[in-house]
C-alpha cells in the first residue's frame, strides 16, 4: 500500500478517535458547584443601663420636677374708691366710698385690717358719715380675690333743725370681690375693680350698703 493511500485511510480514523475522546471527556467533567449565600443576623442592641438599685434607666427620662417653693410672706396694702349707696329705715342715701387695707400676704391668703369711710346724702338732704374699721381675710384665686370683714361702725347723721348730730355705734359683716385688670410686681400688685356689700346693726336699725369702684394694690 502506498504512503499516500495509507494517509488517506489513517486521517479520517484519527479524526474519529479525537472526536470520541473529546465527547467522553466532556461527559465526565463535573458540573460547577452550587453557591449558597447565608445572611448573617444583625447583632442584638445593647441591654439598657441598670442602676445599682436595679432600676432600668431610660434613654430620655424627663428631669425630676424642681422642689416646690413655699409661698413667701410679704406685706401688702391697697386703696380703693368709688360710688356707694346706703339704706337705713327705708331711707336711701348715696355718696362715695374711700377704703384702704394693710396686712400680710401669705400667697393664697391674706389677713389684715381695713378702714372704710362713706360720706353720703340721704334722699331728704341729710348728710351722713359712716366710718368702719375691722379685720379682713381675703382668698386669692388667680386674678380674682374674695374677702370677708368683721365691721365695727360709727354712723353719724347731721340734723337740720338744731345743727346737732345723731351718732350711733354698730357692728356688722361685709364682703368684697376684686378683679385684677393690670397686674404688676410679679402679680402681687395690680390695678383692680372692686364690688362690696355690707349689713350693719345700729340698735334696732339695720344699715345696708353697696359699693362699686376701682383701686390699686401694692
Amino acid at each position: 500500500m502506498s504512503r499516500r493511500r495509507l494517509l488517506g485511510v489513517a486521517g479520517p480514523l484519527v479524526l474519529a478517535l479525537v472526536s470520541v475522546a473529546t465527547a467522553a471527556f466532556s461527559q465526565t467533567e463535573p458540573p460547577p458547584p452550587n453557591v449558597i449565600i447565608v445572611e448573617t443576623p444583625a447583632a442584638p442592641p445593647p441591654p439598657p443601663a441598670v442602676e445599682a438599685s436595679g432600676e432600668v434607666l431610660g434613654e430620655a427620662d424627663p428631669p425630676p420636677p424642681p422642689p416646690r417653693q413655699r409661698p413667701r410672706t410679704r406685706l401688702y396694702g391697697w386703696l380703693a374708691g368709688g360710688y356707694a349707696v346706703q339704706r337705713v329705715f327705708a331711707i336711701g342715701a348715696s355718696g362715695y366710698d374711700v377704703s384702704g387695707s394693710l396686712g400680710a400676704d401669705f400667697g393664697s391668703l391674706s389677713v389684715g385690717a381695713e378702714v372704710d369711710v362713706v360720706p353720703a346724702i340721704t334722699d331728704g338732704g341729710l348728710h351722713t358719715t359712716t366710718v368702719t374699721f375691722g379685720p379682713v381675710v381675703e382668698g386669692h384665686f388667680d386674678r380674682i380675690r374674695v374677702g370677708g370683714m368683721l365691721r365695727i361702725d360709727s354712723y353719724d347723721v347731721g340734723r337740720v333743725t338744731n345743727g346737732g348730730d345723731l351718732f350711733s355705734l354698730g357692728i356688722g359683716l361685709g364682703a368684697h370681690l376684686t378683679l385684677d385688670l393690670v397686674p404688676f410686681d410679679d402679680d402681687h400688685g395690680a390695678l383692680f375693680l372692686m364690688l362690696k356689700g355690707n349689713v350693719d346693726a345700729f340698735g334696732d336699725a339695720a344699715l345696708y350698703g353697696a359699693f362699686g369702684g376701682a383701686g390699686v394694690r401694692f
